[in-house]
């Protein structure tokens, strides 16, 4: 596992080896190696291996042309900015900041609001830092003497090509079979799994196509916090599947238990939840290098069926029908209301908090599966931001297990996730595979107001109006998502500088 700075010089000139070696030394973790530096003309790089027990990889050649092609979901992060004679570019945000000629001071406005009032960014190219930017996913950038940067798509999510039912079942477990050999190499894997089903499907499936693979199971719960009912459904999957499980109780990390802590991220985004991502991959970094995810299987194997359901001739919708209800064991009840013409008004989305001074962007009416927030989710999860030697995988983010999915009937193979409850048939015990979709009890995310002194907003009034803000507070009696959000922007702010020395 290995993280990378570099340096391209558009005027010709050598990159200093020097600053590339402090550049390195930005994205090294406790256990990573010494920062390898080449310089090769107008390009410098320098790359450390995060883990000791990896195969060194080499550095880099340079032969006049420069290209980075971002995985398709941005999995992997891509930072850059311009410098006085070229771009500074890596993995690490740090790393990008630390250059003396990015300017970090000045913020994104946009990209301040996208976190207040949602948590992520909806500008997939924008940082926080108004100078600093991301290369989307899907997207490469090249350069070549003499040209401009060039960025372009290479790769968007393919429209649907159904195919027969049980051939396009059979090919997504191929594809997840594939996606999980690939990505599982070594003695050890951690599994992050709830008891829910998209991550019980890559434990088991990693059982088979890894059997020598010592495979344990990581899951988060609460136990006093909020009514938590995942943690004995988690023990029985990893029951039934036959693989060990380490549980982490969080009922210890209160929503402002990292601005206690004293913690700082480079981006707020990440920050309320630093000190038990942080605790937590550390500790299953100690089991293995590598960990699978389910995300965005949610995403993906969703699909509007009544959205289905209408564009189907007469003949397949009555089939379809029949199909949802052998599922379901129950007629469409949301379908059939359309058919009689009762009226379904979707909730309006929430408008921004009144004391937001900018506009975030307007949610985006897309593919869920395309939405900014994911690179933005995996990005919190890169070891550079969870400070553990500990790399994430998501096979269900590979391109043939998208494919594969795209290719599935909607109806019956995305009722309720039909086709993965099949695909887990005579691998898992019938009361995980049977098991509908649960929902967190209560909101973990929200806290009894603090001290009046602790709702002072002066770093961030630039963004937030601090009477609004306050007079919000007091009118909801607690902290929760945007006003939480806002506290730990004000925290984020004033620590920033302090925060910049000790990286």
């Amino acid at each position: 596992m290995r993280s990378f700075a570099g340096l391209l010089h558009f005027d010709g000139s050598a990159p200093d080896a020097a600053l590339l070696r402090q550049l390195g030394e930005t994205i090294r973790l406790r256990a990573s190696s010494a920062p390898a530096i080449a310089v090769d003309g107008e390009y410098g790089i320098a790359t450390v291996e995060h883990r000791s027990d990896g195969d060194a990889c080499p550095l880099p050649q340079w032969n006049g042309e420069f290209r980075f092609a971002r995985d398709p979901f941005g999995v992997r992060p891509f930072y850059y900015a311009h410098t006085r004679r070229g771009i500074v570019f890596s993995d690490g945000l740090e790393a990008v900041l630390a250059h003396p000629d990015v300017d970090a001071g000045e913020l994104d406005e946009r990209a301040v609001a996208d976190y207040l009032a949602g948590g992520t960014c909806g500008d997939e190219e924008a940082t926080i830092y108004a100078n600093v930017r991301r290369l989307p996913p899907a997207h490469e950038l090249t350069w070549r003497r003499g040209e401009a940067i060039g960025i372009r798509r290479y790769w968007s999510i393919p429209a649907p090509k159904r195919e027969r039912a049980r051939d396009a079942a059979v090919r997504l477990e191929s594809a997840l079979k594939d996606a999980i050999r690939d990505r599982v190499t070594g003695d050890a894997a951690v599994v992050f799994m709830s008891g829910g089903l998209d991550s019980t499907t890559l434990a088991a499936l990693t059982r088979e196509v890894r059997p020598d693979t010592t495979l344990v199971a990581a899951t988060s719960v609460y136990r006093t916090r909020i009514a938590d009912v995942e943690e004995p459904f988690a023990l029985e999957a990893a029951r039934s599947i036959g693989i060990p499980i380490r549980v982490f109780p969080l009922d210890g990390y209160p929503p402002l238990h990292a601005l206690e802590s004293g913690l700082w991220t480079p981006e707020p985004g990440p920050l309320l939840t630093a000190s038990m991502t942080r605790d937590i991959y550390t500790a299953c970094a100690e089991l293995a290098p590598v960990a699978l995810h389910g995300h965005p299987a949610d995403a993906l194997l969703s699909a509007s069926l009544t959205k289905v359901l209408r564009g189907l001739p007469l003949a397949r919708r009555v089939a379809a029908l029949v199909q949802y209800t052998l599922v379901r064991r129950r007629p469409p009840w949301f379908f059939l209301r359309d058919v009689f013409g009762v009226p379904r008004r979707p909730p309006p989305p929430a408008p921004p908090p009144r004391w937001l001074r900018a506009e975030p962007h307007d949610a985006a009416d897309e593919n869920a599966l395309a939405l900014p927030m994911w690179s933005n989710l995996f990005e919190w999860a890169h070891p550079l931001q969870t400070r553990a030697p500990i790399e994430l995988v998501y096979p269900w983010c590979d391109v043939r297990v998208v494919e594969a999915a795209l290719a599935l009937e909607p109806i019956p193979w995305l009722v309720e996730k039909h086709v993965v409850r099949e695909l887990l048939r005579g691998r898992v015990s019938e009361t995980i595979r049977r098991r509908r979709k649960s929902f967190l009890q209560g909101n973990p995310w929200k806290c009894a107001l603090p001290e009046e002194r602790a709702l002072r907003i002066e770093a961030a009034a630039r963004f937030i109006d601090p009477e609004r803000f306050a007079a919000a507070c007091r009118a909801e009696g607690c902290l929760s998502d945007t006003t939480l959000r806002a506290v730990a922007f004000e925290s984020w702010l004033r620590n920033r500088p302090a925060a910049r020395k000790m990286l």
